[in-house]
């Protein structure tokens, strides 16, 4: 029988407050070994999380073993843990399940970059789970990838970056720490688990088709400057939705373009980085391709609570939860409905006392309409079946 546990400690040493949540997560499995944990680390230098990170490894027997260092808003025991030092150990114990771990990195090939540490029949697991560093590691061209080269494996994951910038980030496989690239761990055989993907922004307005773009740069939608034609788009909008865009606008991607392009619920957010109205060219937060459908997004976190609670109830009127992962893109650390307090509040409310982890950071990687996807300004929420 699957089992889960969770521990969050709060202390100036964060070495020791990770081998104390490292013990208390294996004592909360009342005996069994942890076939993969995740830990993360808020506060201190770089080197001080790594040192919490390889101090929580060593302290708790796991199969596998993953971590990060994450911005200083955390999710442990249930709670929100934020603007203090804290380590918390998030373990499951899954009999039947292949756990392995893996470390991606970037290498020069013949023909440009190549990513290379997938491990081997990675095709056949269902789920794996990444930590990526966004100064270092191609997230979004390893998932694109991936959906041709994996086909079928459902992902999910997060890109938590050092509070400095470049070269400050810390991440954890099986006690190794490196600063650059991404780790993660695949599950495969028994395993089983759910997403639920909650947008922080709606897709309004008409669909539009991208005619001219340069990686994450739009120039033209529907042969108009991108920064006009979005313009254009939310000076029509009804007044309520114009009050909602006052927020800030972002940008939906049709994540499958067989899908209904009415639907906003087939929508993949992206944050517009900036709108230049001279050039017309609106820099986004993932790439986009030429004759890809794409939609104006206006946050609304109000109707994104009520839709994730909906979600939720629906996933525990299907039987037993045992733990949970929040992922967080760009969410404040409140009690807001996207809020990290109010994402952990919202959980507890619909599944119980579970045991969960989580954090917000520059983007979320999760699974949608049959593909993964890079999300800005998304929830998402990996719930394992008990």
């Amino acid at each position: 029988m699957p089992r889960f546990s969770d521990a969050a400690v709060s202390l100036v040493d964060l070495p020791a407050a990770a081998r104390s949540a490292a013990r208390s997560a294996a004592e909360g499995l009342g005996g069994d070994d942890a076939s993969f944990a995740v830990v993360l680390v808020a506060g201190g230098g770089p080197d001080e999380a790594a040192s919490a990170l390889e101090a929580a490894a060593q302290a708790l027997p796991a199969g596998a073993t993953i971590g990060a260092r994450v911005p200083q808003a955390l999710i442990g025991r249930g709670q929100l843990v934020s603007g203090r030092p804290a380590v918390v150990v998030w373990a499951a114990a899954l009999p039947g399940v292949r756990v392995r771990t893996f470390h991606l990195e970037v290498l020069p090939g013949p023909e440009g970059l190549v990513v290379v540490g997938t491990p081997p029949g990675a095709e056949q697991d269902g789920l794996a789970l990444l930590l990526a560093d966004p100064f270092s590691f191609p997230v979004d061209g390893f998932v694109s990838g991936a959906n041709v080269n994996l086909p079928g494996l459902p992902m999910a994951g997060a890109l938590p970056s050092g509070p400095l910038g470049p070269g400050s980030s810390r991440l954890m496989a099986d006690g190794r720490v490196v600063a650059r690239g991404a780790v993660g761990v695949s599950l495969g055989g028994a395993v089983r688990h759910h997403q639920v993907v909650c947008p922080g922004a709606r897709a309004v307005g008409p669909p539009m088709c991208v005619t001219s773009a340069e990686g994450s740069t739009v120039r033209t939608l529907a042969g108009v400057p991108a920064a006009t034609r979005l313009e254009e788009v939310r000076g029509g909008l009804p007044p309520h939705e114009q009050a909602l865009a006052g927020g800030g606008t972002a940008l939906g991607l049709l994540a499958d373009e067989y899908a209904d392009a009415e639907d906003p619920a087939n929508y993949v957010v992206l944050s517009v980085l900036s709108a230049d109205r001279d050039t017309g060219e609106v820099a986004l937060s993932a790439p986009v391709e030429v004759g890809r459908t794409v939609r104006l997004a206006v946050p609304d976190p109000q109707a994104a609570g009520v839709e994730l609670a909906q979600a939720l109830h629906r996933l525990a009127q299907q039987g037993s939860t045992g733990g949970a992962l929040v992922l967080s893109a760009g969410t404040a650390p409140d009690e807001s409905a996207l809020g990290l307090g109010g994402l952990s509040a919202a959980v507890r409310r619909a599944l119980g006392p579970l045991a969960l982890a989580g954090f917000s950071s520059q983007g979320v990687l999760a699974s949608r309409s049959g593909h993964n996807h890079v999300h800005a300004q998304t929830a998402v929420v990996v719930v394992f079946d008990a």
